[in-house]
């Protein structure tokens, strides 16, 4: 009941804290995280809310006032929007929701942006020193790598594209990376 009460005193409070974790009192930290938990939920039930509303509140770009709470969720090193995600994949029903959410151009674009960005490590890679450092022993000993460790994505894409669930089924002895890397032929055409 302690962090009930220091919540609504809060809620008339007008400005923010400097730091979401500020204004916890160190008797609030002797309540359980459970009890904590419970008593915010309950708290959100009394005003008629959602959790889910809450964070999305928080989360709008357009309410500066949450701009604190926003970069300590997106800093460098924080993992809780990394477990966010974990916890909806690991339901099937977040896995459907998820799965539809991928599907949109918004979301296809930014996957495109990361296997764009992979696709340009592997140009950097590849190009060639200037044209004084060609020498015989030079063209003699260069290949072309297959880069596929700058490119995780992207080989994974291809490699389930060439193999699907039912040519996995039937070819128990062939693998796509058994004959070569779909990313060989992406680099030499």
């Amino acid at each position: 009941m302690q962090f009930i009460s220091y919540i609504l005193l809060s809620e008339a409070s007008t400005s923010e804290p400097k730091s979401p974790v500020d204004s916890i009192s160190s008797s609030q930290t002797r309540m359980s995280l459970l009890e904590r938990i419970q008593d915010v939920l309950a708290l959100l039930r009394h005003h008629h809310l959602s959790p889910f509303d809450l964070v999305l509140e928080l989360l709008d770009n357009n309410k500066p006032q949450y701009s604190s709470y926003r970069m300590e969720f997106y800093k460098e090193g924080n993992k809780k929007l990394s477990r966010f995600l974990d916890a909806i994949i690991s339901i099937d029903s977040g896995k459907r929701k998820l799965r539809t959410w991928i599907q949109q151009p918004a979301t296809v674009d930014l996957f495109c942006d990361v296997i764009a960005e992979e696709m340009n490590a592997v140009q950097k890679a590849e190009l060639l020193p200037g044209i004084a450092a060609v020498t015989p022993e030079f063209i003699q000993n260069w290949t072309i790598s297959t880069h596929q460790e700058l490119v995780p994505s992207l080989r994974h894409i291809l490699l389930t594209a060439a193999q699907t669930a039912t040519a996995k089924e039937k070819n128990m002895k062939k693998t796509p990376d058994m004959v070569g890397s779909p990313l060989d032929i992406k680099l030499h055409f």
